[in-house]
């Protein structure tokens, strides 16, 4: 399993969009910001997990769930995991401190970098999107 690296995976994002002769315009903004967020994340320096990396409902199965399909696992910070249920649910909101005390994240910072981790997993997001042709948005 690998650590993420959400510059790398961006930037391969950004270039499947350009090597289709998309244009590029605001992939390569989400691109742009995408690295800065990740070397804002990497700079905090917070200890690392295993993360499912695509935590959504149609990967849960069973009464009691059992959560699958495990093609983006990566080693992240324990915050990308909700930041990517944040993004997906943001009904789950008002839930989120309960959430974050789940996962033993109690503190103010990991607050601030859950913050961080969402528009880090909002713009590789969109890029997926765009760069598989699911571009309304």
């Amino acid at each position: 399993m690998q650590t993420m690296d959400a510059a790398a995976i961006a930037r391969q994002q950004l270039h499947v969009i350009t090597s289709t002769g998309r244009e590029a315009g605001e992939a390569t903004e989400l691109a742009q910001r995408a690295c800065q967020l990740a070397d804002i994340v990497r700079a905090c320096g917070t200890p690392v997990c295993i993360n499912h990396g695509d935590l959504q409902l149609s990967n849960l199965i069973g009464i009691q769930p059992i959560l699958i399909d495990w093609e983006y696992a990566q080693i992240a910070a324990p915050t990308y995991d909700i930041a990517c249920l944040m993004t997906y649910y943001p009904a789950l909101r008002p839930l989120l401190v309960e959430l974050l005390a789940a996962a033993g994240l109690t503190r103010a910072e990991d607050l601030e970098l859950l913050e961080l981790e969402e528009q880090l997993f909002s713009c590789l997001n969109r890029l997926w999107s765009i760069a598989n042709g699911i571009d309304a948005g």
